[in-house]
């Protein structure tokens, strides 16, 4: 038969491996988001032609149609396409990393709390 504090320990190390692995794919996600916010606010580089073509940021640019894309070649060196897929495949990375930290936390405290008011009851039959 397993004591009670081996099972509290093993509990509470299972808890911690969750909140490790949450950790984890949160730590994808942001860094995928950083990665993302590079993309869109960093001026760059493309080829044309065998020529260097400045590429301003792409929150630069005038949305109202009035000033396009500098050059072709910067339209296809970041599509749009590629950053927004990107955003897409990190949400279930940062959801299921947000559920898994989160429980895991929530389960330590619990057992710590559990723990101590067993304590408690065990030092107030004592009296």
């Amino acid at each position: 038969m397993t004591h009670p504090l081996a099972f509290a320990d093993a509990f509470r190390d299972r808890s911690g491996r969750r909140q490790a692995w949450g950790l984890g794919l949160l730590s994808l996600a942001f860094l995928s988001w950083f990665w993302l916010a590079y993309q869109l606010f960093v001026p760059y580089e493309a080829a044309y032609d065998g020529e260097d073509v400045e590429c301003p940021a792409r929150v630069a640019l005038d949305r109202s149609g009035l000033a396009p894309w500098p050059d072709e070649a910067c339209r296809l060196r970041r599509d749009t396409t590629e950053l927004l897929g990107v955003l897409v495949v990190s949400l279930p990375f940062a959801v299921t990393g947000t559920v898994l930290y989160t429980s895991g936390g929530t389960a330590v405290r619990l057992s710590t709390h559990l723990m101590e008011l067993e304590r408690l009851q065990e030092v107030a039959r004592r009296r």
